[in-house]
């Protein structure tokens, strides 16, 4: 295409579709972007009968369900920054793989010393994969799954820098919502010295 074709060319595109860039002025012929989207890949809900998110996940539905959860009084920190902040995860995850929950410390069995600030257990739970319908809880895999500790700082769990603690929990939980360096679970905190541990694979 010369140089005056191209400005024929332009002449004969919508300015305002060429502002808004949905017309790409620099293709022989001028094309559309269309996001791709994927309805019902998933399945719908049998519940809501909206599209599922993911494999047996229906957001909506899950959120509900983890909402409930925390306002029944199923499970607390003790802290409201983690408890906001994990409610907040929890009502946006869009597959299991991006859950953050609250795991009680009893839960934890066989800790032993890995380096500083750093403890492996087994978690006697598992993971989460899906709600279970018929038994109303959570379907679990990884039962006894070996998981690492990792302390967060003392510093950052004080009621005077809220922001410190949740920007160290968010980049943890950030790097990992696609697997890509160490799938994190939770947190939980040790009820003998108070301290807050980040729980991974």
């Amino acid at each position: 295409m010369t140089s005056s074709d191209m400005e024929k060319h332009q002449g004969d595109l919508d300015p305002e579709l060429l502002a808004k860039g949905i017309i790409d002025e620099e293709s022989e012929i001028p094309y559309v972007h269309v996001p791709i989207t994927f309805p019902n890949i998933y399945g719908i809900c049998k519940h809501c009968n909206r599209s599922n998110s993911f494999m047996n996940w229906c957001l909506p539905c899950i959120s509900k369900r983890f909402r409930q959860r925390h306002e029944d009084k199923k499970w607390t920190s003790g802290n409201k920054i983690i408890d906001e902040y994990i409610v907040n995860v929890q009502e946006n995850a869009g597959r299991p793989s991006e859950v953050v929950e609250w795991i009680p410390y009893e839960r934890m069995i066989n800790i032993r010393f890995f380096e500083e600030e750093m403890y492996i257990a087994n978690w006697m739970d598992g993971y989460i994969v899906e709600w279970d319908y018929e038994n109303n809880n959570w379907k679990r895999n990884g039962i006894g799954v070996e998981v690492l500790l990792k302390k967060i700082d003392e510093s950052c769990v004080c009621a005077k820098f809220p922001g410190d603690l949740l920007h160290k929990i968010k980049t943890q939980f950030q790097l990992d919502t696609w697997d890509i360096i160490i799938k994190s679970y939770g947190i939980t905190r040790d009820p003998y010295t108070g301290t807050y541990f980040m729980v991974m694979h």
